[in-house]
């Protein structure tokens, strides 16, 4: 096996299984890729038992895999401070589709090396603005890409970076994993609705938690809460210095949760779920396929992968795409890159569809979701 890694800068390095160390040096923590270009079956599969940074020499963190690329083998990491230690392993793409695992074929590891940070000197810290009103046009400083991701979740769902759509009428927006900082005795909050321009929602004084509604911190015009079904997106801006730092999240639909536990919707666009049929022109053909994790038993925070399997007119069930990264929807639309060849071409007028989604768990355990209902799928007049 030989996997290429591609720092930030789109240097390259090659490792090989033969050799006896296969460390990589990089000047400073960033985002690395790994493509597999030779393997000794058809494609890689990312231990996540064995995928970490090595902590005091003897214990591991999980890291998140930012995206992944099946068709070109293509996977993204962080890679911190210190010793980032990922463990590959060959296996057959069509044995892992069909959901039956083999031992796997060969292994290797990788060390990505980086260099610890300076121990920083300490600053007095200036007593923050306590401002009720919003962050006037600041320039945006967004802090490091490590952790640069505000984490959404609803009032039931555990907040997970994984998931993108979110079941509910309200809105946990957390930032306490973030770079910003944290001794900012204020933060304003933003939001986008459904990709329209960002307005100021309210702020957080000596917390790292919003909960959207919020009568006491939430301005006039958004304390009735999210309106559902909505595309969401959150920005937190810290008073503090200036310019001002900035963290993101990334868009979550947050859908109602009546819906099935595995329910398919007309598009991202109008999120409307499809009852027993869905009528599309030629090109504007998808179904949006989302399940409802939690409400199945099924733990996102500890699952590796999620495939998804669909039945045709009552056939089998066959394997149909994978969420890249890991996530709880899947769009299926013409030419869409992580459906498999044979579906690329989008849904089919004429035929009838039930979708499932397997969870594949970071101790190797798999779940199924229930199914959803039938959908036929029909040329709109």
């Amino acid at each position: 096996m030989t996997i290429k890694v591609i720092g930030e800068d789109g240097k390259e390095t090659i490792v090989r299984d033969d050799e006896k160390d296969m460390k990589v040096l990089i000047s400073h923590p960033q985002k690395i890729g790994f493509a597999s270009i030779v393997c000794t079956m058809q494609g890689i599969e990312i231990n996540s038992l064995l995928i970490g940074k090595k902590v005091d020499n003897n214990s591991y963190q999980n890291l998140k895999v930012l995206s992944l690329n099946l068709s070109a083998n293509r996977v993204e990491f962080f890679c911190g401070d210190g010793e980032t230690i990922i463990e590959f392993i060959s296996y057959c793409r069509k044995r892992v589709t069909e959901g039956r695992y083999e031992w796997p074929q060969k292994k290797m590891n990788v060390i990505v090396v980086a260099p610890y940070p300076p121990t920083p000197t300490a600053t007095t810290t200036p007593l923050p603005t306590t401002t009720p009103t919003p962050t006037a046009t600041p320039t945006r400083v967004p802090v490091s890409a490590t952790t640069d991701k505000v984490v959404v979740g609803s009032q039931y769902q555990v907040l997970s970076e994984g998931l993108s759509v979110l079941f509910g009428s309200t809105l946990k927006i957390d930032w306490s994993g973030t770079e910003l900082p944290q001794d900012a005795g204020e933060f304003h909050v933003y939001v986008e609705v459904n990709g329209d321009s960002r307005e100021y929602l309210g702020r957080r004084i000596g917390g790292k938690v919003f909960l959207w509604p919020s009568s006491v911190e939430t301005v006039s015009k958004f304390l009735s809460g999210p309106t559902v079904p909505s595309r969401y997106r959150f920005e937190i801006a810290a008073i503090k210095g200036s310019p001002r730092p900035w963290a993101s999240s990334k868009e979550v639909f947050l859908l109602h949760s009546s819906l099935p536990a595995v329910a398919v919707l007309d598009s991202a666009g109008d999120l409307v779920e499809v009852r027993e049929k869905d009528e599309d022109l030629p090109m504007g053909r998808e179904l949006m396929i989302v399940a409802d994790f939690p409400r199945m038993g099924i733990d996102a925070t500890v699952a590796l992968m999620v495939h998804w399997q669909v039945s045709v007119n009552d056939a089998p069930w066959d394997y149909l795409g994978q969420s890249e990264p890991m996530d709880n929807i899947l769009r299926w639309r013409t030419g869409a890159g992580n459906v498999v060849l044979n579906y690329r071409g989008g849904p089919q007028f004429g035929s009838t569809y039930r979708f499932r989604a397997v969870v594949f768990q970071t101790n190797g355990d798999k779940k199924f979701t229930v199914p959803s209902a039938p959908v036929a799928f029909k040329l709109a007049r």
